[in-house]
């Protein structure tokens, strides 16, 4: 049950994201979303990635639920309600992606 779960929370999420860059990649405010231009040196350590991979993990845990709820309320009860709550989602999802690939 546990596979099923985060196999649906992670479909949400490569789906949420996709949807966001299908409609375009901007704001709430409508401004445009800047790559990001620095990249922190650091040295990278196997001890340091494996740290790096449980945080990121534990937070795509916790936002998979949410994430494939949203999904889900939004594809069986599509209104503007739940169109603004799946946007703000893939927004979300899009940002955690971002912030993990950048790191």
């Amino acid at each position: 049950m546990g596979k099923l779960l985060g196999g649906v929370a992670i479909g949400a999420l490569i789906a949420g994201a996709g949807i966001h860059f299908y409609y375009g990649l901007s704001h709430e405010d409508g401004a445009e979303v800047a790559a990001p231009t620095e990249v922190a040196e650091t040295e990278a350590t196997v001890e340091g990635a494996r740290e790096f991979l449980a945080e990121v993990e534990e937070e795509t845990r916790d936002f998979g639920e949410f994430g494939a709820r949203t999904a889900w309320v939004y594809a069986n009860f599509i209104t503007e309600d739940t169109e603004y709550l799946f946007s703000r989602m893939s927004a979300q999802a899009t940002e955690m992606s971002v912030e993990a690939a950048v790191e």
